[in-house]
């Protein structure tokens, strides 16, 4: 049975304390987690402004100093963080000029209130995922091969997150299908280096990710455009 997807607003809250489900902040308004998880999550954020009103975020966690990101008026996909936030508060501020720029916030991970994940089968059945959604399921002890198509010719955003983590605490890869240009590993040369978040792009319709994680957690999220359309899934023990 499909799940709620993740940009689905279930009820609507402006301002406050947050628990990571989709929420509502105004220009000014600050949303706070008192406590993110000890790993990789998603931080996304959508500029819901019925005029063409061009919105920005500040990001703060702890004691560091506030990240700004940029939330693009009309565009209709989020904009997104994948970061380690290492059980610290997250503190995400809304500051839009223009005072009609509600931008609604959602932390996507593991156990994150919000979205319940499809399950994904492990013998290379093939599900879609549509924009929004999210999907999991536990790894095979053994090499496992993660393939995501879009056949549209349409880009599509995924983010995956499992697996040991790298020296900044993170365990997440992000990439992206018919993309622009060819970077990072796992794609047709040449190849530029990628551009974060992301580590890795193929002009192509189809990334494989080859992984041996144990019996981890897979999480998986299609943060694409909202008309991109659904990916297609298939995650097979070899």
């Amino acid at each position: 049975m499909r799940t709620a997807p993740i940009l689905i607003i279930l009820a609507l809250s402006v301002g406050g304390q947050w628990d990571g489900s989709p929420y509502v902040v105004m220009p000014r308004q600050t949303a706070v987690i008192p406590q993110t998880p000890n790993g990789s999550v998603i931080l996304t954020a959508e500029n819901l402004a019925a005029q063409n009103n061009a919105g920005s975020i500040m990001v703060r966690s702890a004691g560091g100093a506030p990240v700004m990101v940029n939330v693009p008026a009309l565009r209709h996909q989020p904009s997104f963080l994948v970061q380690n936030y290492a059980a610290q508060d997250l503190a995400v501020t809304n500051t839009s000029n223009a005072d009609e720029t509600p931008i609604r916030l959602q932390e996507v991970g593991t156990g994150i209130p919000g979205t319940q994940p499809v399950t994904l089968p492990t013998d290379g059945s093939v599900i879609p995922l549509a924009p929004g959604e999210t999907g999991a399921t536990l790894a095979v002890p053994r090499f496992m091969r993660l393939q995501v198509t879009n056949g549209t010719g349409n880009l599509s955003d995924i983010i995956v997150i499992g697996g040991p983590v790298d020296a900044s605490g993170n365990n997440a890869f992000v990439f992206e299908v018919n993309a622009a240009q060819n970077t990072g590993p796992g794609t047709n040369g040449p190849n530029a280096p990628p551009v974060p978040p992301f580590n890795a792009t193929t002009t192509g319709n189809t990334y494989v990710l080859p992984f041996n994680w144990g019996s981890s957690t897979v999480f998986i999220a299609n943060v694409s455009p909202q008309t991109a359309g659904p990916v297609q899934v298939s995650l097979q023990a070899l």
